[in-house]
């Protein structure tokens, strides 16, 4: 990425200088971002500051949420190992939970389960990982939260639906299969909203 930095020349004219990209020697965010593994290492044994989980000014969200927005199981289990927070969030509120549930990454959800990730964390916007996978039509995404313990009653989004009302307007609708339903009710998921 280059970025143009504007001056003023002597003659009182704008100019441009372009600024490329340096080397960052502490950059784990950007290694998980891109699934590399040995990159992790490598910088994991230098010893970075922001190694397994701090975030930078330069990259506010956290490496191990990087890695799960884009599906990099193996970055997200290497970065568990180093001691990155599986719970650590963006300023959204963005889990890893809720970036591998928002983006379809089955594999992150199987990688974080048993590390004490809370699946049940919502965003900034009250949307809990079970919701944003069945607003996004995501049935894998759905059976696996439910396997890693997802609370099947708890409510989501600003509006509070419970996660089985949600996923049967959705199959009413056709945009989701009428089998996700039924995969709720089999988790003791409660089929009428008493409130």
């Amino acid at each position: 990425d280059m970025r143009a930095l504007p001056f003023v020349q002597e003659s009182g004219e704008l100019g441009c200088v372009f600024d490329l990209p340096r080397e960052k020697k502490c950059d784990v965010a950007s290694a998980a971002t891109r699934g590399d593994v040995a990159a992790i290492d490598r910088l994991l044994a230098q010893k970075c500051a922001a190694a397994a989980g701090a975030t930078t000014d330069e990259h506010p969200i956290p490496p191990i949420v990087c890695a799960a927005l884009q599906g990099h199981a193996k970055a997200v289990t290497r970065l568990l190992r180093a001691g990155a927070d599986p719970n650590a969030a963006s300023h959204l509120g963005c889990t890893a939970a809720f970036g591998a549930a928002q983006n379809g990454h089955v594999a992150v959800i199987e990688a974080l389960a048993g590390s004490g990730a809370d699946f049940d964390k919502p965003d900034a916007g009250a949307v809990t990982p079970l919701g944003i996978a069945i607003e996004n039509a995501l049935p894998a995404v759905v059976d696996a939260l439910l396997a890693a313990g997802a609370d099947p009653d708890l409510r989501s989004g600003p509006n509070a639906c419970p996660p089985l009302a949600l996923a049967a307007t959705q199959a009413a609708e056709k945009t989701v299969s009428t089998t996700l339903p039924a995969a709720m009710i089999r988790t003791g998921a409660p089929v009428l909203d008493e409130s």
